[in-house]
């Protein structure tokens, strides 16, 4: 995927759509389900079922940390070769620009949308963690059940722009699946009994600690990853993903403030690539700017507090260990207590690698 976002006009036929919802309550506060309903009256917000490609990453991500993974686990980044079939040949995943990475920190891997760490992390993971972290996020259990294979690491699982906004709704709201809804209320003499007006339950679905750590994972995509042209909204509460299909078929960004999710979408009705070289980061995110440039002009900056039963350490970057004071590269990362790094031999000896 690629963080830039050039704007070039889109071609004949392409479609949009983008859903936004109080992630505290579920409540739609805007639902666009394309260009034109005059001419395509179809919703594309609830009626169609895509490709989620990257926007899956960080629901497998969470499932890791749930697990006991940190962000600081080293995840080889390297190619994989799967033996193909008479019907089928060999699967060779790639990363975007096919680039290979070797050992990478767990945060960078997401942060970048690195492919064959995801794969590798679906493999650590197990299927069935994975797998029911997905139906506890509202994703048809059917549907999970067709895709269990590798592909899943990567966004092969289909899903409407409405079903990822529900998924992210726990990162916005602090760790809470809330349900979307487009009615309140409805009050007539002849209603007695409204099935849409019940109350909504809103389980918990992330601790708060795992969900404190993917909310700062999601917010370093903007920072430093794949979604940097979303910098220039100038604020440091917002947080997301890119997703980008197989071929670029379908483009998304699921992105979220605590007073506001938004999901955007891009790609052809009948599917197929948009072009060489876009992204969700490209197509859809542009779309998730304008939109939320509007909408948080006016509400103030907010922070995540920290929960307790966390702890910081200063990691080396290539081993994921807890670097000596007297490196130079190193990263303050956060972590559970309990899964924090274990020290590397220079900080327990006091002495440098090359001294060792």
């Amino acid at each position: 995927e690629r963080a830039d976002s050039v704007s070039k006009p889109p071609p004949e036929g392409v479609q949009g759509a983008i859903v936004a919802l109080a992630p505290s309550s579920g409540a739609i506060t805007a639902l666009s389900g394309g260009t034109s309903f005059s001419k395509t009256p179809f919703n594309r917000v609830t009626q169609s079922v895509r490709q989620m490609g990257s926007t899956i990453k960080p629901l497998i991500y969470t499932s890791a940390l749930q697990q006991g993974k940190s962000v600081a686990t080293l995840i080889n980044d390297a190619p994989l070769v799967f033996r193909g079939s008479l019907d089928f040949p060999p699967w060779k995943p790639a990363n975007s620009g096919h680039r290979f990475y070797g050992p990478t920190l767990l945060e960078d891997g997401l942060i970048h949308s690195r492919n064959l760490a995801s794969i590798r992390l679906l493999l650590q993971t197990g299927f069935k963690p994975v797998q029911h972290h997905l139906k506890r996020l509202g994703l048809p259990q059917q549907r999970i059940a067709q895709h269990r294979d590798l592909t899943l690491a990567i966004g092969s699982l289909p899903a409407s722009p409405l079903e990822v906004a529900k998924a992210y709704t726990p990162f916005a709201n602090g760790g809470k699946l809330v349900s979307p809804y487009l009615i309140k209320s409805i009050k007539g003499a002849s209603i007695s009994n409204c099935k849409l007006c019940k109350k909504r339950r809103r389980p918990r679905v992330l601790n708060a600690q795992v969900h404190y750590l993917m909310d700062g994972m999601l917010k370093k995509v903007i920072q430093r990853g794949t979604a940097q042209a979303a910098k220039k909204l100038k604020r440091q509460d917002v947080g997301g993903k890119t997703g980008t299909s197989n071929q670029a078929v379908d483009t998304w960004f699921a992105g979220y403030h605590p007073d506001l999710l938004a999901v955007s979408w891009i790609g052809y009705d009948q599917p197929r690539p948009l072009g060489k070289g876009e992204s969700g980061g490209h197509t859809a995110l542009p779309m998730w700017i304008r939109f939320m440039d509007d909408a948080l002009k006016r509400v103030p900056p907010s922070a995540v507090k920290q929960p307790e039963g966390m702890v910081t350490r200063y990691v080396d970057p290539r081993s994921g260990r807890t670097a000596p004071p007297q490196q130079k590269r190193k990263r303050l990362l956060t972590f559970r207590k309990g899964f924090e790094p274990r020290p590397a031999i220079e900080s327990v000896s006091g002495k440098t690698g090359d001294q060792l």
